[in-house]
């Protein structure tokens, strides 16, 4: 069941509990990741502006969103843009030696060496939290790069999107399509129908191979 959801077709943030950080975010209309409005902020070093959501506490939890950024961090910094339980738990990406890795932040933080992020590119991140397992895991774009991960017994309460936390460079976050669930969500399929207009050249490519149906 979908515990939260905001696309931000509203034109603002009317669907979260607030925004915090400074600058403040914004909703935009300027290249949006998903339909006609995406969120953005850019921060230089430290905690900059977020949408967050205040939710009834919940054991097991999966929460995603569409992300971007528009410049990496600098070697051994990292930017967090997603956050489970205020002063909690943390998904960014990490610079380790010049190599741009999947991060989580779990008392420390854990970095993924199955796919390498790069900036100005669209990304759907997951996470999934089980209070009572050591089962949680981290997806990009349905792909697990992180798991094994605890949430040590708590409840979550908060879920936050945006600047988390920027070291030392100046970035440009933008995030679209925010849900918290409790069961997977996953990305956007990438099915397409074919159209009635498409028929015709089908049954002529069926034709011209010989193709006979019985």
């Amino acid at each position: 069941m979908t515990i939260f959801s905001d696309g931000f077709e509203s034109g603002d943030f009317s669907a979260w509990t607030g925004i915090s950080g400074s600058p403040s975010p914004t909703v935009t209309n300027t290249s949006p990741l998903q339909g006609a409005y995406s969120a953005t902020a850019t921060k230089t070093n430290g905690v900059g502006g977020t949408s967050y959501k205040t939710i009834s506490a919940i054991g097991t939890l999966y929460a995603g969103t569409y992300v971007k950024w528009d410049a990496n961090p600098s070697s051994g910094k990292v930017h967090s843009f997603m956050q489970i339980q205020t002063g909690g738990f943390q998904i960014g990406v990490y610079n380790v030696s010049g190599t741009i890795k999947w991060a989580c932040y779990i008392g420390a933080w854990q970095t993924s060496n199955i796919s390498n992020p790069t900036n100005n590119t669209k990304y759907w991140v997951e996470i999934y939290f089980d209070k009572n397992t050591s089962n949680g895991w981290m997806k990009v774009d349905g792909v697990t790069v992180l798991s094994g991960l605890s949430c040590a017994n708590v409840d979550i309460t908060t879920f936050r999107v945006g600047a988390v936390y920027v070291t030392t460079d100046t970035i440009t976050f933008t995030w679209d399509r925010c849900i918290v669930s409790d069961v997977y969500i996953g990305p956007e399929s990438s099915y397409s129908p074919k159209t009635r207009s498409s028929l015709p050249n089908t049954m002529t490519t069926l034709l011209n191979s010989k193709i006979l149906f019985s």
